[in-house]
C-alpha cells in the first residue's frame, strides 16, 4: 500500500503547492460542488491558512489481465496538478464473480 499522504509528500513540492494563481485555482475549484461549504476549507479560511485547501479525486478502477484474472486499482489525484498516484491494488478472479 503506497499511503496518499506519503505519495503527496515525496511528490507534491511546494512549488507546486503555491505557485497557482487565485484564478488558476478559481478554475478548479470552481467545478467543485461545495468546494468552499466544506468544513476543512471553512476551517483552514477561518486559522489564516495561506495555501488553499487541496482538493483531491479518490477512483477505483477494475482491469481484466487474462480471461479468469483481474484486479482493481485505488488511486488519488491532487487535482491542481492532475498528478494521479497508485494508492493499491486488489486482484480479483472474473470466474468466481461471475459465477456468483
Amino acid at each position: 500500500m503506497y499511503l496518499p499522504s506519503t505519495a503527496f509528500k515525496n511528490f507534491v513540492t511546494e512549488e507546486m503547492v503555491y505557485n497557482h494563481s487565485a484564478d488558476d485555482f478559481a478554475k478548479v475549484v470552481g467545478g467543485l460542488d461545495n468546494y468552499m461549504l466544506h468544513p476543512t476549507v471553512q476551517l483552514a479560511a477561518s486559522e489564516g491558512l495561506k495555501a488553499p485547501v487541496r482538493p483531491i479525486a479518490l477512483y477505483w478502477d477494475g482491469v481484466a489481465y487474462t480471461k479468469n484474472d483481474s484486479f482493481w486499482g485505488f488511486y488519488v489525484t491532487d487535482i491542481l496538478t492532475t498528478q494521479k498516484f497508485l494508492s493499491f491494488l486488489i486482484r480479483t478472479n472474473l470466474s468466481s464473480s461471475i459465477q456468483s
